[in-house]
């Protein structure tokens, strides 16, 4: 269990997702240091990285494999498309929207990754 941090108050954030903590992952090819989770959804779990050139990251993990709140795999991984989708339309039309670095989906270990600007 790791803490989270609003304001002046600080909540503790219970992991489901906790085996990912600094772990690398390869995304397109690029190392993703996972070093602590920044959220958790209905979907996926957000993690803060470092980029191997040091800069930091957002890293939005999906496991197809974990069954959350009855949400089976075919919606999991249509999220995970729409969300891509999204964020590429998003900063076509706005100024004001994080930058998508790349994505990746390991079919073989069901486990989609979404690299993106920590905002």
């Amino acid at each position: 269990m790791h803490r989270t941090q609003y304001s002046n108050m600080t909540y503790p954030m219970l992991s489901r997702d906790g085996w990912l903590q600094n772990r690398t992952v390869h995304i397109q090819g690029e190392p993703f240091r996972l070093l602590n989770q920044l959220g958790q959804g209905k979907f996926a779990s957000v993690w803060k990285s470092r980029m191997q050139d040091g800069y930091y990251a957002a890293v939005k993990v999906f496991d197809f494999n974990q069954a959350r709140n009855n949400i089976n795999s075919n919606q999991r991984l249509s999220s995970f498309e729409n969300e891509i989708e999204m964020i590429r339309r998003l900063q076509n039309e706005v100024d004001y929207v994080v930058t998508l670095y790349s994505f990746d989906l390991d079919r073989q270990k069901q486990i989609g990754f979404i690299a993106m600007e920590l905002g």
